[in-house]
């Protein structure tokens, strides 16, 4: 059994490296197979970016369930292909579903997993290469925002964390740092 689970996840892993550019933080807005968004305003070592409306898979049970949602264990019994960013906020980690599966996502089949609407928002967004400690990323683009007098229009108490490749990559990571606008 544990052989079977080591393969599904290695799988996974490998989905998530070929789906995930492996630019880093010299990609310009978003590419395909990602989660869309807007640049609405640069500033200096952030960004102000629009999201539109989208679906999501979501679970606080972590990567494996959402995995084996998107691996058929959903209502149509569909595989669904592996996107980038996986969204982590608090407990929860999300998968962007594909604009195949914007219009009519599957149910889940685990009560553990839910699809989630992300309404449209606008945040600032901060890139962060290599294997940094997001929280303490959050904090330091926290202050960065404090400084620049954007820390009354922004919820700075719920950071999102984007990731953008899989375990394995080493060079030339993305990760982002985001905070709604209020």
């Amino acid at each position: 059994m544990f052989f079977i689970l080591s393969f599904v996840f290695l799988g996974a892993v490998a989905r998530l490296s070929l789906a995930a550019p492996q630019l880093g933080g010299q990609k310009e807005g978003h590419e395909e197979g990602e989660a869309p968004y807007t640049v609405l305003q640069q500033y200096d070592g952030y960004e102000e970016r629009l999201y539109p409306t989208t679906n999501w898979v979501c679970s606080s049970g972590g990567f494996m369930k959402l995995f084996g949602y998107i691996s058929g264990a959903n209502s149509a019994g569909e595989t669904i292909p592996m996107t980038a960013p996986v969204l982590n906020k608090g407990k929860t980690m999300c998968f962007y579903l594909s604009e195949n599966f914007q219009a009519n996502p599957p149910q889940p089949i685990s009560s553990s997993v839910g699809l989630v609407q992300r309404e449209q928002n606008v945040v600032m967004a901060r890139r962060i290469g290599g294997r940094p400690d997001m929280q303490k990323e959050a904090v330091k683009f926290a202050k960065m925002l404090i400084s620049d007098g954007m820390g009354e229009v922004v919820d700075l108490a719920n950071p999102i964390r984007l990731g953008y490749d899989s375990p394995w990559t080493v060079n030339n990571r993305r990760n982002d740092v985001l905070f709604n606008k209020i």
